[in-house]
């Protein structure tokens, strides 16, 4: 029970102190250029690089996909992996992991003009459980789950967690496409829960969650993002982007602890 109770109690101190930090940021409605959302992780098939070109910050949706970009990604060892095109604006690489305590360099070649950027992957923070409660969420009966993890004390922490619902009789799982982040300022070192607000769940759904440990500069950037677009995936004008060349989006290394529950 005093376990359960500071959980609760870190929770909230989270989500009060979340309310107190503004991050300003001046959006453009000009110029094209190039969006790049870049991610490495400790599993193959969640590695990407996506490129793509935007005329303005509300035009959320058709980006013109950029095809024939170099793409290479070169850990602190010069270990060098190229990213090839799967599909249109879509780059990945066979058999590539990212490793903890390992920095990364990205480099995007089109034509002849180079994008970089920087990124760290932070140790793995594993979760410790997903319990889940009955109540009345968001207007409707159903059920909420809980994320709970215990804070490494030697570091500083940033995190950002997702969950994917499938449904009896849905044929794959659907995406939470809100932007959850969180870092360790108020519990450093101590057993924490955050619940995932962001939906409800019915009996019978099953559900992934991933935990993942990210780097300062990955921090700022998603949450300035959410702070301004509620979840949108590219902020034009957007300044704590870890690119050159003025391009928009990210590039993260995502160390992903993850764990699948169903409510029943």
């Amino acid at each position: 029970m005093k376990k359960s109770l500071l959980y609760i109690a870190s929770a909230v101190a989270i989500l009060l102190s979340s309310c107190e930090k503004v991050i300003q940021v001046e959006l453009n409605e000009a110029d094209r250029t190039y969006v790049i959302e870049g991610q490495i992780t400790n599993f193959e098939e969640l590695n990407f690089v996506k490129i793509t070109k935007s005329d303005d910050f509300y035009e959320t949706e058709d980006f013109e996909a950029i095809s024939g970009a170099s793409v290479t990604v070169t850990d602190d060892n010069g270990n060098a992996t190229v990213f090839t095109e799967s599909e249109p604006g879509i780059y990945k690489a066979s058999g590539f992991t990212a490793t903890s305590y390992t920095s990364y360099d990205l480099s995007v070649i089109i034509d002849g003009e180079e994008i970089s950027a920087s990124t760290y992957m932070p140790g793995n923070t594993t979760i410790d459980s997903i319990p889940f409660v009955a109540g009345s969420f968001f207007g409707a009966e159903g059920y909420n789950a809980f994320l709970y993890w215990t804070d490494e004390s030697s570091e500083r922490n940033y995190y950002k967690y997702n969950n994917w619902v499938r449904s009896p009789g849905d044929q794959g799982y659907t995406p939470d496409p809100s932007i959850s982040i969180t870092e360790d300022a108020l519990f450093n070192g101590i057993g924490t829960g955050i619940p995932l607000f962001t939906r409800s769940f019915d009996l019978g759904d099953s559900v992934i969650v991933d935990l993942m440990e990210i780097d300062e500069h990955n921090f700022k950037y998603w949450y300035a993002l959410n702070q301004v677009t509620g979840g949108q995936t590219a902020a034009p004008g957007n300044p704590i982007s870890n690119l050159s060349n003025d391009a928009l989006g990210y590039f993260g290394a995502y160390n992903i602890s993850r764990d699948t529950i169903v409510i029943e």
